[in-house]
């Protein structure tokens, strides 16, 4: 199943790379069903698709902004990696790769034995990289904070941001009908999100410009 699903996504973002948009800052937002939009009554109203939105009607025609979907039901970072690394970064020359994983990597060890060679390989080819710490809803018990604070240590030694997306949204869960399950947002559930990611990557990226990198 996952295998098909990674076969599926490699072939949407080779034809979305070939877009003609212009001069455009390429996000690639890599992660599971939740990255997917799941949950999401439609495609359009998934978080990664209002993030899209959000850039859209943020920035002017000299700064556009693509955002790619790199989100595979059902896969971990172990599966997601070969992938990544050998098959998307080459299709679409991403400017910045977000990174939404832990819900499905139940194991801390190999989870951030994955995750340290895929920012270490994207950083080697100066891709600059944004960890998130999945955002599950309150009912999810499975050690996930263990997962979370590997993660945070893991963006410390190789310094790049941790965006603790799961924090966010348990501040938010009395805003409205947030959750379906564990680790699907409703559509108001999958705005909030997608507000989430657009406030803290548009925050990154105008540090990065002002810096000259």
């Amino acid at each position: 199943y996952v295998k098909g699903c990674l076969e599926a996504r490699t072939a949407h973002l080779g034809t979305q790379s070939q877009s003609d948009s212009g001069p455009a800052t390429r996000i690639l937002v890599v992660g599971t069903s939740q990255t997917v939009g799941e949950g999401a009554s439609q495609p359009g109203y998934s978080a990664v698709a209002v993030l899209s939105q959000m850039f859209d009607g943020g920035t002017s025609n000299e700064q556009c902004i693509e955002v790619f979907n790199g989100g595979v039901q059902g896969a971990t970072s172990a599966e997601l990696k070969d992938p990544l690394l050998d098959q998307w970064v080459p299709l679409i020359n991403p400017d910045w790769v977000v990174i939404n994983l832990s819900c499905n990597d139940y194991f801390v060890d190999p989870f951030i034995v994955n995750l340290h060679s895929i920012v270490a390989e994207l950083l080697a080819q100066n891709i600059p990289v944004v960890l998130v710490q999945e955002a599950m809803s309150p009912e999810y018990t499975n050690d996930v904070h263990k997962r979370h604070a590997a993660m945070a240590a893991l963006g410390s030694e190789l310094g790049v941001p941790v965006l603790n997306a799961h924090a966010y949204m348990l501040d938010r869960v009395d805003s409205g009908f947030t959750w379906w399950d564990v680790v699907h947002p409703t559509d108001h559930g999958h705005r909030k999100l997608g507000e989430f990611l657009f406030e803290e990557l548009s925050s990154l990226m105008a540090k990065e410009q002002n810096n000259g990198v």
